[in-house]
């Protein structure tokens, strides 16, 4: 069994963790609002997740946790990790090194240290010493200081993280990152039985993942690069297996759809859709989402949205009428759910209100370093 670390979105713990109960895992401890999950998993499941996760971004073997107060120290505990399992002697390697906290040194001061360490610990057990190679290593071994805390362990997913699926042919200039996409999905409880509509679909994202699930399609299918594990000998047997298995979309007939009002950014959507493999699961149109009354004589189950945030033109003015646009409309279609996400939660609050929502919850998030709130809320 392997102690395992996975890093997320911050604030969506809850989701990754719903998500996480599928696998055969063991979870340990989650730290709220820091996107961190230990768990304790077999080397198969490793595989696994890093296939078919849709919420977690990285997912780390843990080689040494630890409480350390200076350099020196780092040195010494990470000398004292036996890294032969993990590194070959003919492999390369690197330090990715990162620091949350003050401290006295850098976050290049912890990787001189940690690769210093490393390359002392094999050379000492093996007789060997190792090649470093920062650009294109063979094996990733993250260092993480948390305050007082040292983590250490070898990437299984690599410098490609999870979140870069390889459908984007089409980059939307405000594309939701698809691990957030997912985590909201799952938190609105949509079901492939049931339908979906994203109004402001932008790039596709958040239509593309629902159908990716709903087909029972692994994220990783699209990668563009070749995941860490497939370099790291504990995997092997249980990659080679892995990768013989065919994966064959397999799930009901969809009712997804997305819209906005851009044609370029649908025209794109459609695009990302097609790379994706699930064109003919979604139903892509061009319209306003304060006029969604006029285009459909049908109602939704679930709408899963990310509308602007109005961070580069839109005026407070401006992005309450959107938003009421938006609420509008679904307060008028919507029968079970809709899950959002903006970094103006006061305004989409006040939307959803003033039309008759029902909160259900309200939860900071990450994306990428802007602070933001997603929303889950009951159509009247």
């Amino acid at each position: 069994m392997l102690n395992v670390m996975a890093t997320l979105p911050p604030g969506l713990e809850e989701e990754a963790c719903k998500e996480l109960r599928r696998f055969n895992v063991k979870i340990q401890e989650v730290r709220r609002l820091r996107g961190r999950i230990f768990f304790e998993c077999h080397e198969s499941e490793v595989v696994r997740l890093n296939y078919w996760s849709r919420c977690l971004e990285r997912i780390v073997v843990l080689l040494l946790r630890c409480e350390v107060e200076s350099l020196e120290e780092i040195y010494r505990r990470v000398r004292g990790v036996e890294f032969s399992r993990w590194i070959d002697s003919k492999q390369s390697f690197a330090i990715r090194a990162s620091r949350i906290g003050s401290h006295p040194y850098t976050s290049m001061d912890i990787a001189r240290e940690a690769g210093r360490a490393v390359i002392d610990s094999y050379l000492s057990s093996k007789g060997v010493r190792l090649r470093v190679d920062l650009d294109e290593p063979d094996v990733i071994v993250r260092v993480y200081q948390v305050k007082n805390e040292l983590i250490v362990g070898i990437d299984t997913t690599g410098d490609w993280a999870l979140h870069k699926r390889g459908y984007r042919v089409y980059d939307h200039p405000a594309a939701l990152n698809p691990c957030i996409a997912s985590a909201m999905i799952i938190a609105s409880n949509w079901k492939p039985s049931y339908s979906l509509i994203d109004p402001m679909c932008g790039g596709g994202t958040i239509p593309i993942e629902a159908a990716l699930k709903g087909l029972n399609i692994p994220p990783a299918r699209f990668r563009r690069k070749p995941l860490a594990l497939s370099k790291l000998k504990v995997f092997q047997t249980y990659l080679e297996a892995f990768s013989a298995e065919e994966f064959c979309p397999d799930g009901p007939m969809l009712d997804i759809w997305g819209l906005d009002i851009s044609p370029k950014h649908v025209a794109g959507a459609v695009q990302n859709s097609k790379a994706a493999g699930v064109d003919k699961a979604i139903k892509f149109l061009v319209g306003d989402v304060a006029r969604l009354k006029k285009i459909f004589d049908r109602g939704f189950d679930f709408s899963v949205v990310n509308p602007p945030y109005g961070l580069r033109s839109s005026s407070p003015r401006a992005l309450t009428r959107l938003y009421n646009g938006l609420a509008s409309s679904m307060a008028k279609l919507l029968e079970k759910r809709l899950v959002t996400i903006t970094h103006r939660v006061g305004i989409i609050r006040e939307a959803l209100l003033s039309n008759g929502f029902e909160i259900e919850f309200e939860k900071p998030v990450k994306h990428g370093d802007l602070p933001c709130w997603v929303l889950s809320a009951k159509p009247p």
